[in-house]
């Protein structure tokens, strides 16, 4: 049974996932080229070239990963070379990139001023549109791992899933305000920049989120401890506190009702912090002191135990190289 479920699992294991990944892309960059092209001029159908790149360079970190896992469900005794996302954090920065720019263009040449609920493409439309982003996370996110149920990795991987939509979800929530036939409220220039700032800011962390993932491992090696009080501080720094503060501006004068994110913002805060002391305190992640690796305190012990530096690892193959060497002449003399 053992074999005919990894079978399984290597022959349809998240294709699903990764067909609906790529629809889901194609489905919301074909909807933001025709809010440009409509709202603006046909001109603006030139980002099609740039939904392409994005298409095609998913497509390729979805199936690279599917043959990947498909080749270790196979063979389940080949040596493991890691739960790392080579290209999970490489397309997510990508399509940020290019979908950024038309997020700015909407808001900033008031094309989301004119949106009314009689439009076809209204104010709801193009907020269901930028909220794709956080099912596309999702999806990118578990397309490019397979860790175990039950297991840490897997209850960090669906942790760091949880944050970063939310995260995202926050952000697009903000946006509301800018939406004006909806809210009736001018704000002011400034305000009205911070927020389409920090809002289009918010899109480019899940890189960071990726690129985290893909130094915690299964076998207990984790990022170091400056990339992790880096990456707490950024979506610290970057998004809970502007936030915040923007939300009790809106509330305090523009008299607008509260969100349900400020509590959020509050919440994750404290989360940060947390982050933070367990990064630096004296339970946070060790260093090996052969390998320079960095280590959850409950692995670094183990790992030391079978950790061999890289030096002695190339001095025996040096060693191992040499000895075959010398078998021919050897032989030939003994002839």
């Amino acid at each position: 049974m053992g074999e005919v479920a990894n079978l399984i699992c290597a022959r349809f294991g998240n294709i699903p996932a990764r067909v609906l990944c790529v629809l889901v892309l194609v489905c919301q960059g074909a909807l933001l080229d025709y809010c440009l092209a409509f709202y603006l001029n046909l001109n603006w159908l030139g980002w099609i070239t740039a939904d392409i790149v994005v298409v095609c360079l998913w497509l390729y970190a979805l199936i690279t990963s599917y043959r990947y896992f498909r080749q270790k469900w196979m063979s389940p005794g080949l040596a493991r070379i890691g739960d790392e996302l080579p290209f999970a954090f490489i397309s997510w920065f990508v399509y940020a990139c290019l979908y950024v720019p038309r997020v700015a263009i909407i808001f900033k040449w008031e094309i989301a001023d004119e949106l009314t609920d009689h439009d076809w493409f209204g104010p709801n439309a193009l907020k269901t549109t930028l909220a794709l982003s956080a099912p596309l996370f999702l999806l990118l996110l578990y397309g490019h791992h397979d860790a175990k149920p039950h297991t840490n990795r897997k209850n960090y991987v669906d942790r760091l899933a949880l944050g970063v939509t939310f995260d995202i979800l926050d952000s697009l929530e903000l946006l509301d305000i800018l939406f004006v036939q909806e809210s009736r409220v001018i704000l002011t220039f400034e305000l009205e920049n911070a927020i389409l700032s920090f809002a289009c800011i918010v899109f480019f962390l899940p890189t960071v989120a990726l690129f985290e993932l893909r130094k915690n491992r299964s076998d207990g090696e984790v990022a170091s401890v400056n990339f992790g009080v880096l990456y707490s501080l950024l979506f610290m720094l970057l998004v809970n506190v502007p936030f915040l503060v923007i939300r009790m501006l809106l509330w305090n004068i523009y008299n607008q009702d509260v969100s349900v994110f400020l509590i959020k913002n509050v919440m994750l805060l404290i989360i940060g912090f947390k982050d933070i002391w367990e990064n630096v305190g004296p339970h946070g992640p060790k260093k090996c002191s052969e390998c320079d690796g960095t280590f959850h305190p409950d692995h670094i012990e183990p790992h030391k135990e079978k950790c061999v530096p890289e030096e002695a690892i190339e001095l025996h193959d040096g060693q191992t190289e040499s000895e075959a060497s010398k078998l021919p002449v050897e032989a030939h003399s003994s002839v």
